[in-house]
């Protein structure tokens, strides 16, 4: 029998049960403030949205490699990685047909060494947002508040962040 070739089997968005598997990261500077990316619109039409750094977890490439690589592209900055600190298991419809697909994002807890933004990848999706600093409370609720008005359970990080900073 032929092999067959996924390009990634993390990303199978294209198979009839489409799933996909990426780290993140609630990226913490000196001040106690998180990391986010902050979309005046994003590109699938939602506007003033918030999320944590996500990477798709390429073949052959450690958990904590794709942690570095997401941080270094999407937000141009270095960090310790601190603590693996839970999992979110998330549904949303894929853009071609809204069929459902089925995402488990895999989060870390790092402390940031170094931003340079002019580092930052400027072809993909993240490079639309701005980058931002802002106190957990405040995100946390944003997050919430943003799952519930476009009912979808991949907007909601809010429990991400709360793992760090509990109310």
């Amino acid at each position: 029998m032929a092999e067959t070739k996924i390009k990634n089997y993390y990303d199978n968005l294209d198979n009839e049960l489409p799933i996909h598997l990426s780290v993140g990261a609630v990226l913490v500077n000196d001040q106690g403030q998180v990391c986010s990316h902050h979309y005046d619109r994003h590109y699938d039409g939602m506007e003033n949205i918030y999320m944590l750094m996500r990477e798709t977890v390429e073949p052959g490439e450690t958990l904590e490699a794709a942690v570095h690589r997401g941080l270094k592209e999407e937000w141009g900055t270095t960090a310790t990685i601190k603590n693996y600190i839970g999992s979110i298991v998330s549904s949303f419809p894929r853009s071609i047909d809204k069929q459902s697909v089925k995402k488990t994002t895999l989060y870390f807890l790092c402390q940031l060494e170094n931003q340079v933004i002019e580092d930052r990848e400027l072809d993909g999706l993240e490079s639309i947002s701005n980058i931002e600093w802002a106190d957990p409370k405040t995100l946390a609720a944003a997050m919430k508040a943003q799952g519930a008005k476009l009912d979808r359970t991949d907007m909601d990080e809010s429990s991400i962040v709360r793992v760090v900073f509990p109310e």
